[in-house]
């Protein structure tokens, strides 16, 4: 124990932070700390540039929990939890119609869809049942929100549905789904809103070939054991969750 401590006192001192320590020791070409004061911006494989912020992470999240190559041109593509842009910006070059729906990071988004040169609009706000609600991401933040029959008014339908906001998307009911070709949605054990999660859920399956991506499940019918909390103090505590990948049937 006391030769670890005194490894990583005079490694840190060698290398003078402990982020240079870290890449140093770890060695991991694929995986480093990057300063943002010198490095703003990250680039993706597919070019598209977003700020070199503590939300970079979700822009690779995004990048390879969902799948987008089969939007088309003319798709209204909803990104309800845009975060940053890690979906609504690549989608943006697929498709004319993308609406980014965020109630936090909205700032940042549009100065990476800026710095994207590409035409998305962003609404200000967040799902629920169209009354204020308080929201848990960083820090607690009481926003507008929009039920998703509001949404798809605003946006003129919905061909295309990305869904990523901390439980949320409970508050969807099943016959808002029409008209929509193809769900990409993340689920939680955590449901804020005053419906029952397994009406969400049988909607979907019925009117959806699924297929799912999770450390916690493996089929459909796993959906139904989710352990649902109706209260939570930080986005820590939602500790089930599954992306679901839909297309109508």
């Amino acid at each position: 124990m006391t030769e670890n401590i005194k490894y990583f006192i005079c490694g840190l001192w060698r290398l003078k932070t402990i982020q240079k320590w870290i890449n140093h020791h770890y060695n991991d070409n694929e995986n480093l700390i990057i300063d943002s004061k010198y490095f703003p911006y990250v680039v993706t494989k597919n070019g598209e540039i977003f700020s070199n912020s503590s939300q970079i992470y979700t822009v690779k999240q995004a990048m390879t929990d969902y799948i987008l190559d089969d939007i088309q041109k003319d798709d209204i593509v909803i990104d309800i939890g845009a975060n940053v842009g890690g979906f609504c910006i690549p989608a943006a070059k697929l498709s004319n119609y993308v609406y980014a729906i965020e109630p936090i990071t909205t700032d940042e988004l549009r100065h990476n869809i800026s710095k994207n040169n590409l035409n998305v609009r962003v609404i200000e706000g967040g799902l629920g049942n169209g009354m204020p609600s308080e929201v848990i991401w960083n820090k607690k933040k009481t926003v507008k929100t929009y039920t998703f029959a509001q949404i798809k008014s605003i946006c003129g339908g919905c061909d295309f549905l990305k869904c990523d906001c901390e439980g949320f998307e409970w508050f969807i009911r099943p016959s808002e789904l029409e008209g929509i070709r193809r769900l990409e949605m993340e689920i939680h054990n955590f449901n804020p809103s005053p419906n029952d999660p397994t009406i969400l859920i049988n909607g979907i399956l019925n009117e959806f070939n699924i297929s799912l991506n999770s450390m916690f499940f493996k089929k459909s019918d796993d959906f139904f054991k989710f352990k649902f909390k109706k209260n939570i103090n930080r986005i820590g505590e939602i500790d089930e969750v599954a992306i679901l990948h839909g297309n109508r049937k």
